[in-house]
């Protein structure tokens, strides 16, 4: 049995893994616990253990600074981080660290427990016997060939690697799986990527059949799933240490590079080899971007920020988030349903974000035009809103942002009423109330600065509008933010 230690500074969760997960049926057995970093090293030391389960985010000692010390101390231990999914540089980290697993809190249902604990109980028997868990191996588990190649594997939350030497055992375990699901009519059809799942022929045609849309696809599988890709340039790499860079990046390269209907990537090593991550400045310049309206309107825009969000390459959680930010913005002036992004309405890939992105700028442009408007004209509504929410804290006048837009003041505030369902002077309102809202929840600067910040130089006045807008005063509001998350 393999001795299991529970870490969360949360009891009710801690509690839940230790007595709900199946542990016993994949041979272990949880022996202790820690609600925190410190108490988990004092455990250690007293006793056996040879998993570690441990939350990320922990007050005291990090996740991530525990996970270095036991690297350091107890070699020998292997390591499963759980965490949200936002905290996606933190995931990162511990992987470079050399951590087996990751589980998301979100798994951690009735239907999800036995797969979460054979994932991890397959991983570490795939691991080569050694003092060690880590991918410093002597030359015996090296990979001796040039190429090999990998299958991804998607069952609900649960994404799986699996390496193999050559592309008909690679797309066995990627198409037909542990679970025996047909996908393709034979080895040769899996090599050559006659792709064939539940009718659905693959990129090559070879049968026909005309390659399907990813909307298609999905309605038997997740896009992804049974991917395979050759990779080059893996002599002498360990299987492990090629596993935690398929963990790592892999999934992150078929989400971008996902082309609709096919089946068989080839990619270099140094594809997945570690990259400068996006500046927190590029980021949010990058949400800022699609927050706005102008991308709707101006193609090139659209195209700009297309082609930033593919360079940066964040990953797929992470720019759903900042989709659902974004949408925010986008509900004033287009149809909701478009911006649902639930199952299984969910864009899976980047090609499919793209699809969905066309069709919104389509609609919105669409909506805006119910007045009988020119695209121009909509254009260039959209361009002042945008100019608006960028400059909210400074002094903002009709007659200056129409001429900005080389409109005159009447037909520019008829316009904008019309596009925007607001008056000029309640989309300003709104914009500067909006961002009062965030600084209030998100710092603890006086309300005299956030007055200042959000286009307001005077407290009262700001404070009377932040009343009429919300039902609150300033210090009421975050006061009541504040106690919502003690």
């Amino acid at each position: 049995m393999l001795k299991v230690m529970v870490v969360d500074d949360d009891y009710l969760v801690r509690q839940g893994i230790i007595r709900v997960m199946p542990w016993e049926r994949y041979g272990m057995e949880v022996t202790c616990e820690a609600s925190n970093g410190e108490e988990a090293l004092e455990t250690m030391a007293a006793t056996g253990v040879d998993l570690l389960v441990t939350d990320l985010a922990m007050p005291g000692m990090s996740g991530l600074e525990l996970i270095k010390r036991v690297k350091e101390r107890y070699p020998h231990v292997h390591m499963v981080v759980l965490t949200f999914h936002h905290e996606f540089e933190l995931v990162k980290d511990a992987l470079r660290l050399g951590v087996l697993d990751y589980i998301t809190k979100v798994e951690l249902e009735d239907d999800r427990l036995a797969s979460i604990l054979e994932r991890i109980a397959d991983r570490i028997r795939s691991l080569p016997p050694g003092p060690s868990a880590g991918a410093e191996r002597d030359a015996e588990g090296r990979l001796e060939e040039d190429e090999v190649y990998a299958s991804f594997r998607v069952r609900g939350q649960e994404r799986r690697w699996n390496v193999a030497e050559t592309a008909e055992a690679a797309a066995e375990d990627g198409i037909n799986g542990r679970d025996g699901t047909k996908g393709m009519d034979s080895a040769k059809d899996r090599a050559s990527g006659g792709v064939r799942a539940e009718g659905i022929s693959g990129a090559d045609g070879r049968d026909g059949a005309k390659a399907p849309d990813a909307a298609a696809f999905r309605g038997s599988r997740h896009p992804l799933d049974g991917a395979v890709v050759k990779l080059r340039g893996v002599s002498g790499m360990a299987k492990p240490e090629l596993l935690q860079k398929l963990q790592l990046r892999g999934e992150n390269e078929l989400f971008y590079g996902a082309e609709d209907g096919a089946r068989q990537y080839e990619w270099p090593i140094a594809l997945l080899m570690e990259e400068p991550a996006a500046s927190r400045e590029e980021i949010v310049q990058l949400g800022l971007g699609w927050s706005g309206l102008s991308w709707m309107t101006d193609a090139d825009e659209f195209a700009r920020l297309a082609a930033r969000t593919a360079a940066l390459k964040l990953p797929a959680a992470q720019l759903e988030q900042m989709m659902y930010v974004a949408t925010e913005e986008w509900v004033k002036v287009c149809d909701p349903q478009l911006l649902r992004f639930d199952e299984p309405d969910r864009p899976q890939t980047w090609r499919e974000w793209l699809a969905r992105l066309r069709d919104i700028r389509a609609n919105a442009t669409a909506q805006a035009n119910r007045e009988a408007y020119s695209p121009a004209i909509v254009a260039s509504i959209f361009k002042a809103a945008d100019y608006v929410k960028q400059h909210r804290n400074e002094d903002l006048q009709l007659p200056d942002i129409a001429r900005k837009v080389n409109m005159s003041r009447s037909y520019f505030s008829k316009c904008f009423r019309d596009i925007t369902g607001r008056t000029f002077q309640e989309y300003v309102r709104d914009c500067r109330i909006e961002r009062a809202g965030q600084l209030l929840r998100h710092t603890s600067k006086p309300v005299s600065w956030i007055a200042s910040e959000s286009g307001y130089p005077n407290e009262r006045y700001f404070s009377k509008v932040f009343r009429e807008t919300t039902g609150e005063l300033p210090r009421d509001y975050r006061r009541k933010h504040l106690k919502s998350h003690n």
